[in-house]
């Protein structure tokens, strides 16, 4: 689930991030921390949340939120 993985890039959980960040994330730039990870990822669980609880999403900015998920993907591919 992709609360999960969300909930894991949490900064409460850093000391697993260490030595593996760059294996989960090859593509993070080196001026970005876990911190900013679990930030774009909650924000990307939340618009998935909202769409599967069929809440309206004209009022977002949808363009932000697929900067979001296209940045949080980058990071991992």
């Amino acid at each position: 689930m992709f609360g999960f993985w969300a909930a894991i890039t949490h900064p409460k959980l850093s000391r697993l991030w260490p030595a593996r960040r760059f294996a989960a994330f090859p593509n993070l730039p080196a001026a970005m921390t876990m911190s900013d990870v679990s930030s774009t990822a909650e924000k990307v669980q939340d618009l998935r949340n909202r769409i599967f609880h069929h809440e309206p999403l004209i009022s977002r900015n949808l363009l932000s939120d697929y900067s979001q998920i296209d940045a949080l993907l980058g990071w991992i591919c």
